[in-house]
């Protein structure tokens, strides 16, 4: 998984951003968007932040 691949443009938000509140507790869509406000403006990025959490938690 590339860590530097954007997810969030937005807000400017990439994998390894995603992976750490991960790695800290956040597993669901809401808190990483309360920890990074990815996907909180224009929505458009929420299926793509949803399948990278599901990913790191498959890992």
């Amino acid at each position: 998984m590339d860590l530097n691949k954007k997810i969030c443009y937005c807000f400017n938000v990439t994998v390894g951003d995603i992976k750490k509140e991960v790695e800290t507790g956040s597993t669901t869509l809401a808190e990483i968007q309360t920890e990074t406000k990815a996907g909180t403006a224009c929505k458009g990025c929420v299926k793509r932040i949803q399948e990278t959490i599901d990913a790191l938690l498959a890992e």
